[in-house]
C-alpha cells in the first residue's frame, strides 16, 4: 500500500522481483516494500519500509539498518542507512529497546547512484546492541487485562461483543492507509483484513464529495459508520463537517464556524452515533459535539459546551459526557448534559491532558444516570484504571482498580473503545510503548447492583 508523505500521495513503485534481507543474529527484516514520495525538501525520495522482528531471547537497542540496491545484472545501483520509526515515520531515539518477540517499523531512505535507476533486488541488514530484556514480572499484567498487540493501534471497531477489528498506523492518516486486523476474543485468533468500507472509496465518491484533490482528501478525516457502513462522516476543504451516504449522496452539513479548529477524531457510539472532537495541540482545550451518521444533531453547538482538558467520555446515547478541567477554581472531573445547560462536579482531582484516553461512562438499567464511570489517569506518576461509582445522586465513591501499561509522552495518545454489551473496554496507545489491551470489566467489580 502506498504511504502518505507530506500529505502528497504517490504511487508505490512496481512490485520488485526479489526482496531479500540479511539477518544480524536475532534481528529479522520482514514485509519489505519500496515507496517513492516527496521528502521534506520537496524532492522525490525512494525509501524501503518494513518490519524488524526480534526473534531471539535478548533485547536490542541502538539499532541501525543498511540497505543495498542492485540491478538485474548484480550491479549495485544505490544504498541507504535507516532507523526504526513510528507509524508516522518519525525516527525513534537510539535508546529504544526492541524486546524479544517484538517487531517495529523501519525506514531506509535509498540514494540511487543514477536518476531513474531500476532496482531489481534489495538487501537490508539490521544490527544492534544487546541489552537485558524485560523480566516476566515486568511484562505481567494484572487480572482482568490481556494484551492483544504491541503495535501502534489507533482505532478499534466492535462488530459484536466478542469480535472487533483494529487498525495499526499513524493516527493522522486516513482509515484506508491503516493496516486492519480482525480479532475474536473467544478463540484468541486474529487475521489481516481489508476494512469493509475501503473498496467504497472510489474516484467517483471523492468527486461527489469534492475531495478529489489529494491534499483535501488527506485532511478530510473520512470515516464510515462502523456497523453497516451505509453512511460516512468527513470534513470539506474549509473544515465544515458533513455526513453522507456511502455513495456520496444525501450530504448533510452539521456545524459551521469550526474552521479555525483542528478535527482530531471521532468516538463511535451505538446506532452509529458519534462524538467529533477538536483541539490544537497537547494542553489545548477540547471542544466537541455529538450527532449521528444520518446528520441528526444530539448535543448543542460545540462552542456552547464546556471546553475539556481531556477528550470527553460520552454515554452510549450521546447525550451525556464526562469532561475534566478547572471551572470556578476547582479542578476535577465533571458531568455534563450535552443538550441542556446542566453541569456538575463529580470529584476533585488532578487531571491529565489530551494524550490520555477518554473516560467510559456506563448508564444504569433505566438509562437515566451514569452510575459507573471508568477512568484511566496518572496517579503518583503511574497510569491506573479507576471507577467512579455513583448509585444515587448523593452517594459516590472512587474505587482504585488496577494499574494499566500506559507510558505516554506529550506527543503520544491513547484511546478507549467500549464493547456493545459493555463487558469489555479495548485500550489502545501509539508511540514507543504502544499496544492494544483488553479490559474485562467482569473481572474488575465496581460497586453493587444498581
Amino acid at each position: 500500500m502506498a504511504r502518505l508523505f507530506l500529505f502528497v500521495l504517490f504511487t508505490a513503485l512496481a512490485a520488485l522481483p526479489t526482496l531479500t534481507a540479511q539477518a544480524s543474529g536475532d534481528l529479522v527484516v520482514e514485509d519489505i516494500e519500496i515507496v517513492e514520495a516527496l521528502n521534506v525538501y520537496g524532492l522525490p525520495q525512494t525509501t524501503a519500509h518494513g518490519q524488524l522482528v526480534n526473534t531471539g531471547e535478548t533485547a536490542y537497542t541502538n539499532i541501525s539498518l543498511t540497505g543495498l540496491a542492485f540491478a538485474t545484472d548484480g550491479t549495485q545501483v544505490g544504498e541507504g542507512f535507516g532507523v526504526l520509526v513510528n507509524e508516522c515515520d518519525a525516527g525513534l531515539a537510539p535508546d529504544f529497546v526492541l524486546q524479544p518477540g517484538a517487531s517495529h517499523p523501519f525506514a531506509v531512505p535509498l540514494e540511487l547512484f543514477e536518476a531513474g535507476a531500476s532496482i531489481d533486488h534489495l538487501d537490508i541488514q539490521a544490527t544492534g546492541e544487546t541489552t537485558t530484556p524485560m523480566s516476566a514480572e515486568e511484562r505481567a499484567l494484572p487480572d482482568g487485562l490481556s494484551q492483544i498487540s504491541d503495535q501502534e493501534v489507533v482505532a478499534v471497531e466492535w462488530e459484536d461483543e466478542y469480535t472487533f477489528r483494529y487498525a495499526i498506523g499513524c493516527d493522522r492518516d486516513l482509515f484506508t492507509e491503516w493496516s486492519w486486523r480482525r480479532y475474536t476474543i473467544e478463540s484468541e485468533r486474529e487475521r489481516r483484513i481489508e476494512h469493509p468500507s475501503a473498496e467504497t472509496v472510489t474516484s467517483e465518491l471523492l468527486e461527489r464529495l469534492s475531495l478529489s484533490d489529494p491534499l483535501i482528501f488527506a485532511n478530510s478525516q473520512m470515516r464510515f459508520a462502523p456497523i453497516g457502513g451505509e453512511r460516512l462522516v468527513y470534513q470539506n476543504a474549509v473544515n465544515e463537517i458533513y455526513t453522507a451516504a456511502a455513495n456520496g449522496q444525501f450530504q448533510r452539513r452539521l456545524y459551521t464556524g469550526l474552521n479555525s479548529y483542528s478535527l482530531q477524531g471521532y468516538t463511535w457510539l451505538p446506532e452509529n452515533r458519534f462524538m467529533a472532537y477538536y483541539y490544537g495541540a497537547y494542553g489545548d482545550p477540547v471542544i466537541y459535539f455529538t450527532a449521528d451518521s444520518d446528520g441528526r444533531l444530539i448535543s448543542r453547538p460545540p462552542l456552547r459546551s464546556k471546553p475539556s482538558s481531556i477528550i470527553p467520555g460520552v454515554t452510549v446515547d450521546g447525550r451525556r459526557a464526562i469532561i475534566a478541567g478547572t471551572f470556578d477554581g476547582v479542578t476535577g472531573y465533571y458531568f455534563e448534559l450535552l443538550a441542556q445547560n446542566f453541569f456538575e462536579l463529580l470529584f476533585e482531582a488532578e487531571v491529565p491532558s489530551v494524550n490520555y484516553p477518554p473516560p467510559v461512562p456506563l448508564l444504569n438499567e433505566a438509562g437515566d444516570r451514569a452510575t459507573r464511570i471508568y477512568l484511566i489517569r496518572p496517579v503518583d506518576d503511574a497510569a491506573r484504571l479507576q471507577c467512579f461509582y455513583r448509585p444515587t445522586e448523593t452517594e459516590h465513591e472512587l474505587i482504585d482498580l488496577v494499574p494499566v501499561p500506559l507510558q505516554l509522552s506529550f506527543d503520544e495518545r491513547s484511546w478507549t473503545f467500549l464493547s456493545p454489551h459493555e463487558r469489555y473496554i479495548a485500550l489502545s496507545a501509539n508511540g514507543i510503548h504502544s499496544g492494544l489491551w483488553l479490559i474485562d470489566l467482569q473481572a474488575l467489580p465496581c460497586g453493587g447492583a444498581d
